[in-house]
């Protein structure tokens, strides 16, 4: 909801019409969520990480570049 909350938010500032209150309002109807937040924990070393896909790694490593 945070996410869509920024977008129409951008797009406010873009000029279009769009209700700023829509988030909101969407949340008031749909109610609570039931969803808990959970962390999640990674116990690989990056050693292992390096050479379980060199090729994979390489690719997510260009994106940075």
């Amino acid at each position: 909801m945070h996410r869509l909350n920024i977008v129409i938010k951008h797009a406010a500032a873009m000029g279009l019409d769009v209700d700023i209150g829509a988030v909101e309002k969407s949340k008031a109807l749909l109610g609570q969520s039931k969803q808990q937040k959970q962390s999640l924990t990674c116990n690989l070393a990056w050693a292992q990480i390096q050479g379980s896909n060199p090729k994979l790694l390489s690719s997510w490593l260009n994106g940075f570049r």
